[in-house]
């Protein structure tokens, strides 16, 4: 098959480099706004009793269970009229967005949780429909956009911190690629010695890029992709499509130093390298592919991604790559100085000096003890992420200057702790049952509690129970604090 690919390529190098050109052209069109097509991060699994409960809940009451906005509004002295109509102001804007289904206030509530310690600061929550992800980002971009320049409101909140998490994954990502292309090039030069050999590798790692992208934005048309599978495509898109450039220049460069710029090169290329290239490309997609079985968006996500970029960039450096080299033929090797181009011309015929065939012939000496040492190498350097611990993507991830991350600030040094970030207890029962009653105070005596708020309606027969730990959200103690709950013996629906 190689064989026959190589034929055709040295015969139709023209004509398949043309179709790339086009290829790439609608692949970039449609493919660099990928991700105003992807939802937030998404760690949830649908399975899992909290979710479960989130269901429920919404269910019931038509909104979400948590806020997806919250407005921090620095009006002055919360006792004053002032202060008052500046935050009914606030509450009439997000109310009047169409996805908002209700909103809420010190005012409305009464709660002095609501309000900051020196009382010149208090905050609105804005209640979304259960609408997608997707939908909540979107919508609450908007209701940013229309709070820009109100320099007393700052808006914060789940579903202001994914918005803004992914116009931050979109920006690194264009300063990532502008940062590594030129590094990219530069190690090329060092390697290859040719200013024409040494874009080959950055080419096809945009190439594999744009193309993943384009992939990701038609399947993302029937899956819900999370938008932190953009990170993946562009680490795995560079690394592996300059790992497969430079087998197949390296194996080609060395192929016509012998054999001249002709077929019998290429298909020696191919043979050889083309092979290891489409081997590899395979175990790895089928690796990383294995991800897609978890339900969780952003492991699924980056499984789907993973194994297109994965199979892309070994396309690319299979077909496009080989084309692009017969048509080169020994321009391949040109734009070089001269003293590089006798080191080149030197690295392309075989050679039995050196340190890197030293290198060689000790492992091939020693193959058991290489073995041994190179596996304790590797354990070693692996050792320190048997200690790592994950947590879920918030607006602690964002930079200070974002918006989210200052209302999360301001909530956490200003507030009572966790009022907007609580442990939510579903449960089956009215607010006004006895039994409910019960409840919240069987949960107030347990460790680790603040305060267990006034219970919430959620349809004619179930309720919220919003209980704030003493402890951050993700903290262990926080952890048991779930456990303590979930352990607690009641004669109705309980979810957590």
């Amino acid at each position: 098959m190689l064989t026959r690919l190589s034929g055709f390529l040295y015969r139709r190098g023209r004509p398949v480099l043309y179709v790339s050109v086009v290829g790439v052209a609608i692949a970039g069109a449609f493919g660099f706004g990928v991700s105003k097509h992807l939802s937030p991060y998404g760690a949830t699994d649908p399975a899992t009793q909290s979710v479960q409960a989130m269901n429920r809940f919404q269910a019931a009451s038509g909104r979400q269970i948590d806020p997806g906005i919250v407005a921090l509004v620095s009006a002055g002295d919360v006792r004053t009229a002032a202060a008052r109509q500046r935050v009914a102001q606030v509450e009439r804007a997000l109310g009047a967005a169409p996805d908002v289904q209700s909103v809420a206030s010190y005012y409305d509530r009464h709660d002095p949780a609501m309000v900051s310690r020196d009382g010149r600061s208090t905050y609105v929550l804005a209640y979304f429909r259960p609408l997608s992800d997707k939908r909540v980002s979107d919508d609450a971009k908007r209701i940013e956009d229309e709070f820009a320049g109100q320099r007393d409101v700052k808006l914060g909140g789940v579903a202001i911190a994914n918005a803004q998490v992914n116009a931050q994954v979109s920006h690194d990502l264009a300063h990532g690629e502008l940062l590594a292309f030129p590094f990219i090039f530069l190690l090329s030069l060092l390697f290859f010695r040719s200013l024409v050999a040494a874009l080959l590798p950055p080419l096809l790692g945009g190439l594999a890029i744009v193309a993943t992208f384009f992939a990701l934005r038609i399947v993302s048309s029937f899956v819900d992709l999370s938008v932190y599978a953009l990170n993946l495509v562009t680490g795995m898109g560079l690394g592996l499509a300059i790992d497969y450039s430079l087998f197949m220049v390296s194996r080609y460069r060395e192929e016509a130093a012998s054999a001249g710029f002709e077929l019998a090169a290429l298909t020696r290329t191919l043979q050889t390298a083309g092979r290891t290239i489409l081997f590899s490309s395979v175990t790895i997609a089928a690796a990383i592919a294995s991800l897609a079985i978890f339900p969780q968006r952003f492991l699924y996500s980056m499984g789907i991604a993973g194994a297109m970029v994965a199979l892309l960039a070994a396309g690319l450096a299979l077909v496009v790559l080989p084309a692009l080299l017969s048509v080169l033929g020994p321009r391949v090797n040109a734009l070089a100085p001269r003293r590089l181009a006798r080191a080149a011309l030197r690295d392309a015929r075989p050679d039995e000096h050196g340190w890197w065939y030293r290198l060689a012939s000790f492992v091939m000496r020693r193959p058991a003890r290489t073995a041994v040492l190179s596996a304790a190498l590797m354990i070693a350097l692996g050792i320190p992420f048997a200690h790592i611990k994950f947590i879920s993507a918030d607006a602690t991830v964002l930079p200070p200057s974002a918006s989210a991350y200052q209302v999360n600030a301001a909530l956490r040094n200003d507030f009572p702790p966790n009022r907007t970030s609580p442990l939510e207890l579903v449960v089956g029962v009215p607010a006004s049952s006895p039994q409910l009653t019960t409840l919240a105070q069987r949960v107030a005596e347990l460790p680790n509690v603040s305060a267990v708020a006034p219970p919430q309606l959620a349809g004619s027969g179930g309720a919220l129970l919003a209980v704030a730990p003493t402890t951050p959200p993700l903290s262990g103690a926080t952890q048991r604090l779930v456990h303590d709950v979930r352990a607690l013996r009641v004669p109705f629906y309980l979810g957590v």
